[in-house]
């Protein structure tokens, strides 16, 4: 369910209790970094999972790599991504 939130502040907090203390996938740069600062939980860069390197072109390789349509939606990208590597080793 989207809602508008009316600081960053607001936005950190409500992830925070939605979150708990669950581990984290994030994108490896210096803006998602700082942005999770204040998160004490676990963090791993999504795209070790994915067996690639954050690089400024990486969603279009990823894109590549994985047959995805293109999208401006990044985090519905990585899911498909995600799940495509989870479903090749269940095989």
């Amino acid at each position: 369910m989207f809602v508008y939130k009316n600081s960053t502040e607001e936005i950190m907090t409500d992830f925070k209790n939605w979150c708990g203390d669950l581990p984290l996938l994030f994108i490896d740069n210096n803006y998602t970094l700082n942005y999770l600062k204040d998160l004490d939980n676990l963090k791993e860069p999504v795209f070790k999972y994915l067996s690639m390197q954050y690089n400024d072109d990486v969603i279009d390789e990823m894109i590549v790599k994985y047959n995805l349509q293109p999208s401006n939606h990044i985090v519905d990208l990585l899911y498909e991504a995600l799940i495509y590597e989870n479903s090749k080793g269940s095989n």
